[in-house]
């Protein structure tokens, strides 16, 4: 999530990318605005990665649905 400048955990606030410098550099040069998320699946196989974000991804949008209404 970024706040307040910085991509922080949702629920502690913790900076997220304070160990990953590099990593934070170029989610900086998207130009991410207030309230974005980013979500980021790892693992060996990139589908097995890719496949972990959209699950993810899919999981984060049902949620907000469910609080929004």
């Amino acid at each position: 999530m970024y706040r307040d400048g910085s991509f922080v955990t949702p629920d502690s606030g913790h900076d997220a990318l304070k160990k990953e410098q590099g990593l934070k550099k170029e989610l900086e040069a998207l130009k991410p605005q207030e309230g974005d998320a980013v979500i980021i699946g790892s693992a060996e196989k990139s589908k097995v990665a890719e496949l972990a974000a959209k699950g993810a991804a899919l999981a984060t949008i049902m949620a907000h649905e469910r609080h929004a209404t």
